[in-house]
């Protein structure tokens, strides 16, 4: 009845129930009983608690539905003026008309009814949003369906931040040197690097040579023009590519000594340039001249821009089938013997090669893949070619051709290329962002080394570099810059570790190109990355490559070995003298006592005597 009489407090101190006189009938009954005479017609106390629950439970009812009926509705939140709106559609409206607001003066168990319904009303807003949100996403492409009704990764192909984390900062390694304006006139469609020897290695050079650059920049319009410019974004030279129809393809030789522009257009014709670089010889003033000068001459070792030639080589026509040109997927310069010859790559699988002077050599199908052959990249006795579902290689010298099968390929290949440091190595990318090492170097089995660690969704573009390994994705308007420190041994059989050295997010990057150089460290590695107004970011490369010694395994057994083949020589060596003695010794003793020593004297006395007696008769 205590117990009661403290609830029936609490309720009416709430305002839940009736007025004072109500709590202090209440108190009466409980502490003074025999003080509290009830009425006649007032029932007795147990059944009065009963009753006054009743009445309290209909009354709390009374006044939760009371305010339910007088809550207005919650407007929808305010934004910010110039800002859209994502919840004023029409279906949304009816939802956020239903959430109450808890109105002032509300009791604590009505407010407690208020909060959870508007929660409720809250999760259905988003599960209208998320409706809307799969609808439209739907309906855009296959591409993003597939990342809706896609499966689940494996837990061992999805990147942990423990194991892939980048170790270094992307401002120590990249630098950007120059950033060549868009033109006005014309749209960038090709960017290419163009490799120099460097003359600062090596011998000293001369004055004019150590001014040259050790790279340059070429741009391709969509007009068929080209211009050369330096690394630092001084324009050398402006010409046509002379092309009637728009140009496909652009790619230049890797090569430090020859330097050849390749251009393919929609009509299967490819025309080469080829591009010569010499240091400008600044005019020498007349003595007249010196003497009436005003202002100080400038030194001849001061830079100067050098001298840019460009002459056309040879046009090439690719050969028909049914009246039309086979569909180019991909074209490439291939270095063999000392030898260039020009390659492109067909939809139907084949490679027609060209030699320099632009006779045709012949055509070798390679694949039957779907789509033919995706691209081609150049290692130093071949080509490496990639299908949808296979990578193999291609002689140009002799058009013949090695397709190895790769079981581990499970998706379509979209990139391939050679490890700088192991040509053996094979880093095949993947459409879902894979990378999977194969070791190919029998060339006719594939053997599966090690899947890298996935580092993004999209697919990646691998372009190889003396102990790094550059990962840029592809087909998003905002690709992230991976670079992978693949440091090992150069002659090791097994796979090297993979760490992530540093990543940069570039910002509407739509074309790159890659400067790779020969000599690691004495040269720079340069980047060219188009961006979506067609300005040209130029980036040096300032990594230092750590090559882990190439220790050989056996060195701790060679000492023992050599020890061990002395020992058998001396062995050899003293069964063939006691073999050649007997077999046996005898004791010294026993032979001093078997001397004849008179004799022996005699012979002695002899030859003293034989000796004196020549002295006589020849004193001279």
């Amino acid at each position: 009845f205590c117990v009661f009489a403290m609830r029936r407090a609490v309720l009416v101190a709430c305002g839940l129930l009736g007025s004072a006189d109500d709590v202090a009938s209440a108190t009466c009954d409980a502490d003074f009983p025999e003080q509290c005479v009830p009425p006649d017609n007032e029932l007795p106390v147990e059944d009065s608690i009963h009753e006054a629950t009743e009445d309290a439970e209909q009354s709390v009812a009374r006044k939760i539905k009371k305010s339910r009926t007088t809550t207005t509705a919650m407007p929808p939140p305010k934004r910010a003026s110039g800002s859209e709106n994502p919840f004023s559609s029409p279906s949304l409206q009816s939802v956020w008309s239903s959430i109450p607001a808890p109105p002032s003066g509300v009791d604590l168990l009505g407010q407690e009814v208020a909060a959870l319904e508007a929660a409720v009303a809250q999760k259905q807003a988003k599960v209208a949003v998320l409706k809307e949100l799969k609808l439209a996403i739907m309906g855009e492409g296959v591409h993003d369906q597939r990342r809706l009704t896609s499966r689940v990764p494996r837990v061992e192909y999805v990147i942990s931040s423990s194991d892939m984390h980048a170790t270094s900062s992307a401002a120590d390694f990249m630098q950007t040197v120059a950033v060549v304006e868009p033109s006005d006139e014309e749209r960038t469609a090709f960017v290419r690097l163009l490799g120099l020897k460097n003359f600062r290695v090596g011998a000293p050079p001369t004055p004019a040579h150590a001014l040259l650059p050790l790279a340059l920049l070429v741009l391709v319009s969509d007009r068929g023009n080209a211009t050369i410019f330096t690394p630092s974004g001084s324009r050398l030279k402006e010409f046509s590519l002379g092309h009637s129809a728009p140009i496909e393809r652009v790619t230049t030789t890797s090569s430090q000594e020859d330097h050849i522009i390749l251009s393919q257009d929609a009509d299967g014709i490819m025309r080469t340039h080829s591009v010569i670089l010499k240091p400008a010889k600044p005019a020498k003033p007349s003595k007249e001249a010196r003497r009436s000068a005003t202002e100080a001459i400038p030194s001849k070792y001061l830079a100067v821009t050098p001298n840019v030639s460009v002459f056309f080589e040879r046009q090439m026509r690719l050969p028909k089938k049914g009246g039309s040109v086979r569909a180019v997927t991909d074209v490439a310069i291939s270095k063999q013997r000392g030898l260039y010859y020009l390659t492109a790559a067909d939809e139907g699988g084949g490679v027609t090669v060209y030699f320099r002077n632009g006779t045709m050599k012949g055509r070798a199908i390679a694949t039957d893949d779907e789509g033919g052959i995706q691209g081609l990249f150049p290692v130093p006795d071949a080509l490496l070619y990639h299908s949808a579902h296979g990578v193999g290689f291609v002689s140009a010298e002799s058009l013949d051709v090695k397709s190895p099968v790769c079981a581990e390929i499970s998706s379509p290949v979209v990139s391939a290329t050679v490890d700088a440091s192991a040509t053996h190595r094979v880093n095949v990318g993947l459409q879902g962002g894979e990378v999977v090492v194969f070791n190919l170097k029998d060339r006719s089995s594939c053997k599966f080394e090690q899947r890298l660690p996935k580092l993004s969704g999209s697919p990646l573009h691998l372009e190889p570099f003396k102990g790094y390994m550059v990962a840029l994705e592809q087909g998003v308007p905002h690709p992230v810059f991976y670079a992978l420190n693949i440091s090992g041994p150069p002659k090791s059989s097994s796979p090297p570790t993979i760490s992530l050295a540093f990543e940069r997010r570039l910002r509407n990057v739509t074309q790159f190109a890659a400067l790779r150089r020969s000599t690691p460290g004495a040269e720079s590695d340069f980047f060219a990355f188009l961006r979506t107004d067609g300005s040209v970011e130029v980036v040096e490369l300032l990594w230092t490559v750590y090559l882990v010694p190439d220790v050989d395994e056996t060195i701790s057994y060679k000492w023992p070995a050599v020890a061990a083949i002395v020992c058998v020589v001396l062995g050899i060596q003293w069964l063939r003298s006691r073999r050649a003695s007997g077999g046996s010794s005898r004791n010294p003793e026993e032979d001093l006592d078997a001397v004849d020593w008179k004799k022996l004297a005699e012979e002695t006395r002899a030859r003293a005597q034989a000796r004196k007696q020549q002295h006589e008769d020849d004193p001279y």
